[in-house]
């Protein structure tokens, strides 16, 4: 339909060398977070593991020079800062990668950077098993009106990568993890908490990435279908 094709010419227009985040406009950054949300549709849409692999390998260059991955992965310094999502895209693009080829060899090739890339956070954790403080260079929610909290934000990323390094790890035959954190109780142990002082995103992150138990994923699923 047409809805499908204006998303398929919309790919093609940003996959050039680069991935890009609009052509319609003169900013055409090369925005991480950007790629990584649209990595597993990407590569549903297009044979594109070739590509995507190329920019991996940028990533990865990004993540030895910096200890992670830029907000824009170019030779622009101006947003070459951490943010949550943004710089997770390391590890994020690794195993979507993995889950459209079944090649644990992408992540043998990068497992040094994503393991880097998990010291990193480990090393800024603003308190154990917290995600680095970014009130000031995260982006959070970027699309939510409500003002999703960076921190909520943050740590259930933080969360979510570390699950893939341990599946990662799991699937690539490796038997040990450097780093691993969990979600704080402040955020994440009661449902009813997380609906009053925040948006509805995080409900739905929580909900898809399989990052809590059963009963709230109900309750989440439950409320998004209301």
């Amino acid at each position: 339909n047409r809805l499908f094709q204006n998303i398929l010419y919309g790919q093609m227009s940003n996959f050039f060398t680069m991935i890009t985040d609009c052509p319609q406009r003169d900013e055409r950054k090369a925005w991480t977070g950007d790629a990584q949300v649209f990595a597993d549709s990407a590569l549903y849409n297009f044979d594109a593991q070739a590509f995507m692999r190329e920019y991996e390998e940028k990533l990865g260059a990004a993540t030895r020079q910096y200890g992670y991955a830029p907000a824009v992965l170019s030779l622009w310094d101006f947003f070459s800062n951490w943010a949550s999502g943004w710089s997770d895209a390391l590890i994020i693009i690794c195993y979507r990668l993995y889950e459209h080829s079944g090649d644990t060899a992408v992540i043998r090739k990068h497992w040094e950077e994503m393991n880097r890339y998990m010291e990193y956070l480990k090393q800024h954790e603003r308190a154990g098993h917290q995600a680095p403080n970014q009130d000031t260079t995260g982006y959070g929610d970027w699309l939510a009106f409500q003002g999703t909290g960076y921190q909520l934000m943050a740590d259930l990323m933080y969360a979510y990568v570390t699950k893939l390094m341990k599946k990662s790890a799991q699937d690539s035959m490796k038997t040990s993890l450097n780093s691993q954190t969990t979600l704080i109780s402040e955020y994440v142990s009661h449902q009813e908490d997380l609906l009053k002082k925040f948006s509805i995103s995080p409900m739905i992150i929580d909900y898809l990435k399989d990052l809590n138990n059963k009963d709230k994923q109900l309750k989440a699923q439950q409320f998004t279908d209301n």
